[in-house]
């Protein structure tokens, strides 16, 4: 069944960020991990980081003294903060910075005297980290009921809120605290992360006949969720994990909308979409096969298949050698063994990114693992046919997919984990490609080879690198999970796409040089900058949550090696 999900459904960075440094954290530590707390509002990821040695601490006690201890994103009183360092635990601080902005504005007019009212929920840990900043005294506002019984006060009076209440729900206590402290400051420290998810939902609940919200329900802003979807005139349902979808009730409805609260992690977003687009559409007809058909062959690699001949089809052309079908099939089988193998070995990090690909994995394993031996010896033999320097070359890049993909480790050498050096698995896969793509046909044609073989070496290197780079963007949370070091990772999302953004300018800029001086056959040249901009395209759809969670995100995204090779092909 095909979904619409919400571009802002997940979580709130500051959510986010906490759960980064409590997975960065378990995944460092010799030994266990506590969090203040529940983490966040749920407990498929309060189960995940039990998994991971990251226990929840009792906030009104205090861990054991050497261990490492997790300030939730809520964050804590001076008070709470002082008691745990005297515990001699290492404390890792996840407060939101939003609601760390809130401490300093509260700490900063207290010492000066002025009085804090607090509008919020009584009871939340937040209003409670609040009010411990506080000094000159505070008073807690939950409704219109609690202004009027505020005291008179002819001083500095500071109004802050808890920054996951919605404004929308809170402006006539804001109107009648200004009433009654016409001297007060007002700060605005809502977060619009709420507000923001709720009025999505409010604009794609008409269009759909069930929204399906994803979230604890101990989540107040999950359930609210569902609660403006039925407002909003569409049937909705509120689902913890994949395991509560009823195919038999869904394939009732024709048009589903998934969402989720900021408290769910992305990967249980992933499972769930995952899963309702698994499940038949009665309606569907040959279009819902044929989507269907296109996932299964991507699963299995097959897509990538195409992928990598085209691919060859392109470098061929940018490079100027004479086209071999041969060396289009050799990139096809090479390409489909070393991913496939990869997939086979480890697909640990696909229960979350990919949670169907690593079903299909766990079923046929078997079999794709001699489909895998099968092309790799048939591309060995065609690279044998075109020279012995050809076969010599791809059976080193074996080698070295099976070392990365079984994860063997040189400790003889004791040079230490090769495999957890960042962007190792981009860095081997991009080599890969672009030795199977582009440097083949130099090694086959040497009288051909020259500058324009080196352009295309750089176009093919560049081009799976960005594919390389997307992909561990879509799946960061996953890769954190299993202890994964990539980019995003290591230097950040914003980063990671800062340098892809770098790489694509300078492979335009590369093409429209070499074909200005004419380094490579220029109509080649021109024509492939289109599947650079394409690239750029695929990348400002990821970052607008048009691609990322669909069955067919890499399949949208190996376009770009496919067009170039159409592009080829017609020239």
């Amino acid at each position: 069944m095909r979904v619409k999900l919400a571009k802002t459904a997940g979580f709130c960075w500051g959510v986010e960020r906490a759960l980064d440094i409590a997975l960065d954290t378990a995944n460092e530590a010799t030994g266990p991990v506590f969090t203040h707390g529940p983490l966040i509002h749920n407990p498929q990821t309060v189960d995940l980081l039990k998994e991971k040695n990251v226990h929840v601490s009792d906030v009104n006690g205090t861990p054991a003294s050497g261990g490492l201890l997790v300030i939730r994103a809520h964050g804590i009183s001076p008070q709470v903060r002082e008691r745990l360092r005297g515990s001699g635990a290492a404390i890792r601080d996840a407060t939101c910075p939003l609601v760390a902005k809130v401490h300093g504005i509260i700490r900063k007019h207290s010492r000066q005297g002025a009085f804090t009212v607090i509008i919020g929920e009584r009871g939340h840990p937040e209003v409670e980290g609040h009010m411990g900043y506080a000094e000159a005294g505070s008073r807690l506002v939950t409704g219109l009921e609690d202004v009027e019984k505020l005291p008179p006060f002819d001083g500095g009076v500071v109004v802050v809120a808890q920054t996951t209440i919605n404004m929308g729900e809170w402006g006539h206590v804001v109107d009648a605290l200004q009433a009654k402290y016409p001297q007060a400051q007002m700060f605005n420290t809502i977060c619009d992360a709420t507000e923001v998810r709720q009025e999505e939902v409010r604009k794609l609940a008409p269009g759909v006949d069930l929204m399906v919200v994803v979230g604890g329900r101990n989540s107040g802003n999950t359930n609210r969720l569902a609660e403006v979807a039925r407002e909003a005139g569409a049937e909705a349902i509120l689902i913890e994990t994949e395991r509560e979808i009823d195919p038999a009730f869904l394939q009732k409805f024709g048009r589903i909308g998934v969402t989720a609260g900021a408290s769910t992690p992305d990967w249980m977003i992933r499972r769930v979409v995952n899963r309702i687009e698994a499940i038949p559409d009665p309606r569907a007809g040959a279009r819902g096969w044929l989507f269907q058909g296109l996932k299964t062959l991507s699963r299995a690699n097959v897509l990538l298949m195409l992928t990598a001949a085209l691919g060859s089809v392109a470098a061929q052309a940018l490079g100027g050698y004479p086209r071999s079908g041969t060396l289009v099939a050799v990139a096809a089988l090479y390409i489909f063994c070393l991913h496939t193998l990869n997939r086979c070995a480890s697909y640990e990090a696909d229960r979350y990114n990919e949670p169907n690909r690593a079903l299909f994995y766990e079923r046929h394993r078997g079999a794709l693992v001699a489909a895998s031996a099968a092309a790799g010896l048939g591309a060995l033999a065609l690279g044998a046919w075109v020279s012995p320097a050809a076969a010599v070359t791809l059976a080193a890049g074996l080698v070295l997919g099976v070392f990365f993909s079984l994860r063997l480790e040189p400790r003889a050498l004791g040079v230490g984990r090769v495999l957890n050096f960042p962007a190792s698995k981009a860095l081997v896969v991009t080599a890969g490609w672009t030795v199977t793509l582009a440097l083949l046909p130099a090694v086959a044609f040497p009288d051909r080879a020259g500058p324009a073989g080196w352009v295309a070496a750089l176009f093919v290197f560049g081009l799976v690198l960005f594919r390389a780079g997307l992909i561990e963007l879509r799946d960061v949370q996953g890769d954190r999970i299993v202890g994964k070091r990539t980019l995003p990772i290591v230097l950040g999302k914003e980063q990671t796409e800062a340098i892809l953004g770098a790489l694509l300018a300078a492979l335009a800029a590369v093409l429209w040089a070499s074909a200005v001086q004419g380094m490579a056959a220029a109509p080649a040249a021109w024509a492939m900058i289109l599947p650079v901009a394409y690239s750029g395209l695929s990348m400002w759809m990821f970052k607008r949550r048009i691609l990322g969670h669909g069955g067919l995100t890499e399949a949208a995204v190996d376009l770009h090696l496919i067009l170039a090779g159409l592009l080829a092909l017609s020239a």
